[in-house]
């Protein structure tokens, strides 16, 4: 089954925006990456070692803590019924000073994505499954109560996505 046509154009930007900013590392752990694991691919040059989790799969082993430089978390959070659980345990395996790297859409990409999936150019089970949308306020004070410090965060594609770094 093919995907619709927007998809990898919509991966691949996100992809080339957190290949952009993820230091070159010895771990990295792309939470949510899929069976595919697309991400670790387009990034392969940047890390040496991938720990990788994939939620739908049934898989509830995080790495050990304190055992990650990197966390990618890439159009995933959105989906998440307890985001703040999964960012604490994200948090707990990152070294200190260690990074995560967030995309996830913004509530002005909703109407969009409704949009564009009753048109069948992006995929309408993603964007059904999607269980909030976030602004900046409400990204940042997430990841601040999981213990996250040093939050940047800036939208891309025409305010309709956030992209966020944040440290151990």
């Amino acid at each position: 089954m093919s995907e619709p046509i927007l998809e990898p154009i919509w991966r691949y930007l996100r992809f080339w925006k957190a290949k952009k900013a993820m230091p070159y590392c010895n771990t990295l752990f792309d939470y949510g990456s899929g069976e595919r694991k697309l991400f670790l691919k387009f990034a392969d040059d940047k890390y040496q070692n991938a720990e990788i989790f994939e939620p739908r799969l049934g898989k509830t082993e995080f790495p050990k803590d304190n055992s990650v430089d990197v966390v990618t978390m890439l159009a995933v959070i959105e989906h998440l019924e307890t985001p703040l659980v999964v960012l604490q345990k994200l948090f707990k395996v990152l070294k200190p000073g260690g990074k995560i790297i967030i995309t996830t859409p913004s509530p002005l990409n909703w109407a969009v994505l409704e949009i564009l999936s009753k048109l069948e150019l992006q995929s309408k089970r993603e964007i059904d499954e999607h269980e909030i949308y976030y602004f900046k306020k409400s990204i940042t004070r997430l990841l601040t109560k999981a213990g996250f410090k040093n939050i940047s965060h800036e939208y891309f594609e025409f305010y309709l996505n956030n992209f966020v770094c944040a440290e151990k």
